[in-house]
């Protein structure tokens, strides 16, 4: 099989999930539990500028660790439900121009926003609390 099947190949899976999960090219921005908010590139700048600070996390469902670390985002988000900060969810392999444009070369990988500006970019897993502790280290910042 040469790049070029390859690449058709992974395009197809990618439409085909999309037709099954119903997400097609809807403009809706998706919540999933505990206020996690899937993204994708028709809402992701209109959400990185409704809150003081964002977190967002970039994953993929092949991705062994974001399997693993998208609980641990799930249980900060509800945590900080009713803070000034909003929580986005965005596959990278369904919104390739966002990971481009923020130079994701790693995955899991949170991007932190403060007043709609990138901030920080947390590379791999890390655990609950050292989460937190960056919200509230950012909401610090923000002012929130």
């Amino acid at each position: 099989m040469d790049d070029e099947d390859v690449e058709l190949k992974r395009i197809l899976n990618r439409l085909a999930r999309k037709m099954m999960s119903g997400s097609g090219s809807s403009n809706e921005v998706k919540r999933q539990k505990k206020g996690v908010v899937h993204l994708n590139e028709q809402n992701f700048k209109d959400f990185i500028s409704k809150h003081k600070v964002v977190l967002v996390d970039c994953w993929a469902e092949w991705c062994a660790p974001c399997r693993v670390y998208g609980p641990i985002f799930e249980r900060v988000a509800s945590s900080f439900a009713s803070e000034s900060v909003g929580f986005g969810k965005l596959n990278v392999d369904e919104n390739p121009g966002i990971a481009m444009r923020y130079g994701i070369r790693a995955i899991p990988t949170t991007l932190v926003f403060v007043n709609g500006e990138l901030v920080d970019m947390i590379v791999g897993l890390v655990d609950e609390a050292t989460l937190s502790a960056r919200v509230k280290q950012y909401l610090a910042r923000a002012g929130g």
